[in-house]
């Protein structure tokens, strides 16, 4: 992926990811409380299901990470 097209997922995604790290703040905050309501659960249960359901994880990761694929050449050099 070049350069430009990163930055423009990065910034189509910039919401999602705005959105997934207010989540994982509040199930983090969940996590620490000793007693839980159901509707904390319900409301949790639903931020998991549309981390899923809309792929959110892959949207806001794909464009922030920089991941280089060995061949199999480069690993028989670096093996050998």
């Amino acid at each position: 992926m070049d350069e430009q097209k990163r930055n423009e997922l990065k910034s189509e995604s910039l919401d999602a990811a705005i959105s997934l790290l207010e989540d994982f703040e509040h199930l983090k905050m969940l996590s620490t409380q000793a007693e839980t309501q159901p509707l904390d659960l319900r409301r949790s249960s639903a931020i998991l299901r549309r981390w899923l359901v809309e792929d959110m994880l892959r949207q806001v990761a794909n464009p922030r990470l920089i991941i280089k694929w060995q061949t199999k050449e480069t690993s028989v050099r670096i093996y050998k």
